[in-house]
């Protein structure tokens, strides 16, 4: 009696620091590099004069929202495309930018035409 308590003891233990070690390795993750160049590929909410509000499209980051500054190499080119009616709402982007910062290096994607009414 005392050795199957013993050995139902050491059971529970081992499958106790099993599931520790994996609820401790699944939180852990690494970083980006810094100076690596990332792509945030989501939904147009709003585009003003010096930024571009994007929501995610990825699956399980769907509530993710994020701002971006434009660098200096792409502002005239994004001011050109708010000037002759911008991204619309829901408008698909793909944005490119340094790890560790939210200034946009690039921005791809068609604007749809303004609505009007």
């Amino acid at each position: 009696m005392i050795r199957s308590s013993l050995t139902a003891l050491l059971l529970a233990a081992s499958l106790g620091l099993a599931a520790l070690a994996a609820g401790h390795a699944a939180q852990v993750s690494t970083p980006p590099a810094p100076g690596k160049v990332l792509r945030f590929r989501g939904a147009v909410m709003h585009q003003a004069e010096g930024s571009i509000t994007v929501r995610s499209l990825e699956p399980n980051h769907e509530r993710e929202v994020r701002t971006f500054s434009y660098s200096d190499r792409i502002r005239n080119h994004m001011e050109k495309i708010l000037d002759s009616g911008g991204y619309q709402y829901g408008d698909k982007v793909e944005i490119f930018y340094t790890s560790g910062t939210t200034v946009a290096l690039r921005i791809d994607g068609k604007p749809s035409k303004p609505k009007t009414f």
